[in-house]
């Protein structure tokens, strides 16, 4: 009768440990695919900051060519514009 108590004993207690294994594995799977969507947020934030930054860059140097054709008198500096954009992202030294 002890051996049968015994096996029931440990067939809960790995019922039990699997039970609680199963729970924290499924934590650490939502933690990791909140991780995963997160990152892919952060992704498309730094390609669509790179876009805005390339076109304040382009319309910079329209308004740079327009401002030489009507006003040659004035000196306009975009050079010094494009290296402060791309210096505040790590692409410029």
């Amino acid at each position: 009768m002890e051996g049968i108590v015994d096996d029931t004993i440990l067939i809960i207690i790995g019922i039990v440990c699997s039970g609680v294994a199963g729970v924290v594995g499924g934590f650490f799977k939502k933690r990791t695919d909140k991780l995963n969507e997160l990152e892919e947020e952060v992704s498309d934030l730094r390609k669509r900051c790179w876009r805005i930054e390339k076109t304040i860059i382009i319309l910079t140097k329209m308004q740079e060519d327009q401002i030489e054709k009507t006003h040659p008198e004035l000196k306009t500096e975009w050079e010094e514009l494009v290296r402060e954009l791309l210096k505040g992202n790590g692409y410029h030294e």
